[in-house]
């Protein structure tokens, strides 16, 4: 926003002005002293973690250490130990059936920028995949699942062989052929004007109807 630039904005890659257009130092500059600013983001500290939850287990969204949630046996995804377990998270569960999360300060201070949860989910998990970490290990209800190694090389394998990835026909498209191929390539033309309001037999059948009322009144006269 206008007045955000105009209290928050920093000249990041030192020109003399600060611009969100062109290069996009100054962008990136002034979006994390945002978050620092407006969202107290903490440096040096994780937004939190994937954890796995025990059968049974009651998800509240209190705030509580990490000590706390093991010995409740919340247990991080990837098996390994909490490595602050001091620090408080607070547990989110977005979709039942899918992963959950406790969550540290920063995923707030991040979510500042934009209020929905997902998107700063999105957001991070974005972020730790550019800096070399994992997918997540537990898959969200009816989402699909992210290409594989495998796949990306048997596709490619196949794109050399010179196999085309054809896209799929929407089936409103596939009805409109399957209408077509039933009626006679003579018969197209006319079966489309009557669709569109232009049915020739009618519009024959108007014109003489026009120059039959001006027979009519012109006999009068």
């Amino acid at each position: 926003m206008p007045d955000i630039w105009l209290t928050l904005g920093i000249d990041y890659d030192g020109d003399g002005r600060v611009s969100p257009f062109g290069p996009p130092d100054d962008a990136l500059g002034s979006s994390a002293r945002y978050l620092v600013r407006r969202g107290g983001y903490r440096r040096g500290e994780p937004w939190g973690c994937e954890v796995r939850l025990p059968a049974g287990f009651r998800a509240s969204d209190r705030s509580q250490s990490y000590r706390a949630w093991h010995t409740a046996g919340v247990e991080r995804a990837d098996g390994a130990p909490f490595a602050r377990p001091e620090a408080s998270a607070r547990l989110w569960v977005p979709e039942k059936g899918g992963p959950a999360f406790l969550l540290e300060p920063n995923f707030y201070a991040v979510k500042s920028y934009n209020p929905s949860m997902s998107y700063t989910l999105a957001l991070l998990h974005l972020g730790d995949r550019v800096l070399g970490g994992p997918f997540f290990v537990q898959s969200f209800p009816g989402s699909e699942r992210a290409p594989t190694s495998p796949r990306c090389r048997r596709s490619s394998a196949f794109t050399a062989l010179g196999y085309a990835h054809r896209r799929r026909r929407r089936p409103s498209r596939q009805r409109n052929e399957s209408c077509r191929a039933d009626v006679p390539a003579t018969d197209r033309h006319e079966t489309r004007g009557r669709l569109c309001g232009r049915d020739p037999a009618r519009k024959a059948s108007s014109r003489a109807t026009a120059v039959a009322k001006r027979a009519s009144t012109s006999t009068s006269r």
